[in-house]
């Protein structure tokens, strides 16, 4: 995946693995809830993903530190 580019995660998935440039492992990222679309900001620094509110089941966009 690309620096800005958009990636559609499977439904029910709540795992994002992080790998440098080079194709290591740098970290596994375990979320609560099911996570749909996703993207990494273009400096590294946080990832954007969309996922139902757990309370609302409202679609909302959130981010997280790499």
């Amino acid at each position: 995946m690309r620096i800005g580019e958009m990636r559609q995660g499977r439904r029910g998935e709540r795992t994002v693995n992080v790998f440098d440039w080079d194709g290591r492992p740098v970290r596994k990222l375990r979320f609560d809830r099911d996570i749909g679309m996703f993207s990494v900001a273009p400096d590294d620094r946080f990832l954007y993903f969309n996922a139902a509110d757990p309370d609302s089941g409202v679609e909302q966009i959130y981010r997280v530190a790499l």
